[in-house]
């Protein structure tokens, strides 16, 4: 999570770290309940779990972002892909619904909205690291 503003956190904060395998598939799942919020992420094929909570006393958050992060050197050895990614927002935007930005070889599938407005849905986004052969064609 990245917070910043009127609850005084600042920077990336995040709990455990857990290994990944390329071709794992990992369930990710980030949710609000009163002022907390929750990111749990688990792994389908070893079944393990890492969970991080942080409560941000109500301060609003208006940015998601799919990325790759690297904590070391490496580099991802093939596409990360996101499928099945919905997004729910508090109020109606089907602004908000629309990619922002994306990397030079990035690929996402045509984001839909809700009738309400208030979910955004992507089947399909594939990450590619710069100087990464692609690995998966684009498409949903």
């Amino acid at each position: 999570m990245n917070p910043s503003g009127p609850a005084g956190f600042n920077g990336c904060l995040g709990g455990d770290g857990m290994d990944a395998a390329p071709g794992d598939n990992l369930d990710i799942a980030i949710t609000l309940a009163g002022t907390v919020w929750t990111q749990v992420v688990a792994n389908r094929k070893s079944g393990k779990k890492v969970s991080f909570a942080l409560d941000l006393k109500g301060q609003g958050q208006n940015w998601a972002t799919l990325a790759i992060e690297q904590p070391t050197a490496l580099k991802p050895v093939s596409d990360v892909i996101f499928t099945s990614t919905r997004l729910t927002f508090a109020a109606s935007d089907p602004t908000s619904c629309q990619p922002s930005q994306h990397g030079p070889n990035d690929y996402f599938a045509t984001p839909y909205v809700s009738k309400d407005g208030k979910t955004c849905c992507v089947s399909r986004v594939i990450l590619r690291e710069q100087g990464v052969a692609a690995t998966t064609m684009n498409g949903p």
